[in-house]
């Protein structure tokens, strides 16, 4: 970068001398009699001189922008590297953030800062570094270039320029600051307006929100798209005004020195001047842009560093349990825990429990009784306020919640199906895929025999959120990826709600015959399931 400047600002002061030579002004001579000085040099005179200076300055200008596209393209590899990293980076820190704190986030925030604010860190921040540099520098080597031919006049311009794009500067800080949180807000806005509508395209559909939507999508667009234009319009336009003024007064000078009789002067000083205001006023346009680029990207500087340093909740945990093979005990002492997103309301104060192996436990109570919550802190997904919580005498806190998790299966009422295959969701997740073991499991949670009735098989594409099975097909599927995972405890979140009674009994009875299982938490509020259990906690009676 820094050779290409000096390269090209070589071949901008190179004009000086070149021009001198083509109007015969009074350095032609001098410059002639100085290269014949030198020894290999003798054959220079003013006939072929013109063509030895020449082809040099074409030389120069053609490695000057062979340089300069390799930067080009290097820059923008660079980018790309960058871009994906930081990508990476985002989704790493926001996929293990602790689970209180990423329910509480919009999808279409989450979406947009993976998917925009990568992107907005390399053009808004470190490309503008690297051009504010880059610009600097030339802009320095044109000003020197400047001050050799009249440093008065260059003084006076760039003191000009600098007080105009200061002022400027001051003025569209704030202005700046404002639009760019606007830009932010609202692009959130777009992607939510996106995932909820693709998401509940059906039942938009059905009660007639279509224009809702669309007028939604519509004000944040514009929004959007308003203020970056106006973003855009006052950091580009203000070159127009300033180059305009700059190429009048090189005009004026020109007049001033050929009515002075200078007129070889004159017009090789105008040239020169010309070309190199046309290099200085780009430079300090680049610097100002910069400088309003990073100033704007602060919103998203400070999102990049809240999610860079997010601690991970696995981090710190020592205990595993890869040498255990059976889950015996799971007791619960005194648990306390309430939600910080609800005013610290409590969920479970002093609660207890114990489990052991062979039990098929149901959790039983209203909604809003904790169910789910319980069933939370014991995969680890959120941590208890106080308590203690032993798993084969382990304190809950010491374990490595990464193996924890990988002995035990949760399958929820909405489970997650995504749109991929069937055996892909079947073995999301796995190390390795068994084909054999998927048939199994399939046949297991009775959707073997719909399976292999559909043409593609297993290859079959579910769809988004695998909206192409029915709810109850949905929930089958996910309880075949739980026993395909072969794990220890088996817990279901309300996860055969949307079965028909006969469907669910029979499922159910299988699961809890399963002698794989160490434990089967059944969290229901239906009366009708309480019969599955050999323990039954009654969460509405809580202490």
């Amino acid at each position: 970068m820094v050779f290409s400047t000096i390269l090209e600002a070589f071949a901008v002061a190179s004009l000086y001398p070149y021009l001198n030579v083509i109007f015969g002004g009074i350095s032609s001579k001098i410059i002639i009699d100085k290269l014949n000085n030198i020894k290999f040099l003798t054959f220079i005179n003013y006939d072929n001189v013109l063509i030895i200076i020449t082809f040099a300055m074409i030389f120069i200008l053609v490695l000057s922008y062979s340089i300069r596209y390799l930067l080009f393209r290097t820059m923008h590899k660079v980018n790309n590297f960058l871009i994906v990293e930081i990508a990476v980076k985002f989704y790493e820190k926001i996929i293990y953030q602790d689970y209180e704190s990423q329910s509480n986030k919009k999808s279409g925030e989450i979406s947009n800062l993976i998917q925009s604010l990568a992107i907005g860190i390399v053009s808004n921040v470190i490309i503008p570094i690297i051009t504010l540099v880059q610009s600097s520098l030339l802009l320095l080597l044109a000003v020197i270039l400047l001050s050799v031919i009249n440093i008065s006049l260059t003084f006076i311009i760039l003191l000009s320029i600098f007080l105009f794009y200061f002022i400027l500067g001051r003025y569209l800080k704030k202005i700046i600051g404002v639009k760019n949180k606007i830009i932010l807000s609202n692009s959130y806005a777009i992607q939510s307006s996106i995932i909820e509508m693709m998401s509940g395209v059906k039942d938009i559909r059905l009660v007639g929100a279509e224009k809702f939507y669309l007028k939604k999508f519509n004000y944040s667009y514009q929004q959007l798209r308003n203020n970056q234009f106006f973003l855009d319009l006052i950091v580009g336009s203000p070159k127009y005004f300033i180059e305009c003024v700059a190429l009048s007064t090189v005009l004026i000078v020109t007049y001033y020195l050929s009515a002075e009789n200078r007129l070889a002067i004159g017009l090789s000083a105008a040239a020169v001047a010309i070309v190199a205001i046309q290099r200085i006023l780009p430079s300090i346009q680049a610097i100002f842009a910069s400088l309003s680029s990073i100033a704007a990207a602060q919103e998203q500087l400070k999102l990049y560093f809240r999610y860079f340093h997010q601690v991970r909740v696995e981090d710190g945990y020592k205990i595993g349990l890869g040498s255990i093979n059976q889950v015996h005990s799971i007791e619960i002492k005194d648990l306390a825990f309430s939600y910080k997103s609800q005013n610290d309301k409590k969920v479970f104060n002093r609660f207890n429990a114990k489990f052991k192996r062979g039990d098929r436990v149901i959790l039983w109570g209203d909604p809003g009784t904790g169910k789910s919550t319980l069933i939370d802190i014991l995969s680890g997904i959120l941590l208890p306020s106080s308590g203690v919580i032993s798993i084969n005498e382990i304190e809950h806190q010491d374990l490595n919640f990464s193996e924890w998790r990988s002995k035990i299966s949760v399958v929820s009422q909405r489970p997650y199906i995504y749109d991929g295959s069937i055996i892909e969701n079947v073995t999301l997740g796995a190390n390795k895929i068994d084909e054999d073991l998927v048939w199994r499991v399939l046949d297991m949670v009775y959707l073997s025999n719909h399976v292999k009735s559909l043409k593609a098989g297993l290859d079959y594409r579910l769809g988004t959120s695998g909206h192409k099975f029915s709810g109850g097909q949905r929930q089958r599927l996910a309880i075949a990826r739980a026993i395909y995972s072969a794990p220890r405890i088996l817990i279901l979140d309300e996860a055969t709600n949307a079965m028909d009674v006969n469907s669910e009994a029979n499922l159910l009875k299988k699961l809890v015959s399963m002698s794989d299982l160490d434990i089967v938490l059944i969290v229901t509020h239906a009366e009708r399931l309480l019969k599955f259990g050999t323990q039954i906690i009654d969460l509405n009676q809580k202490t």
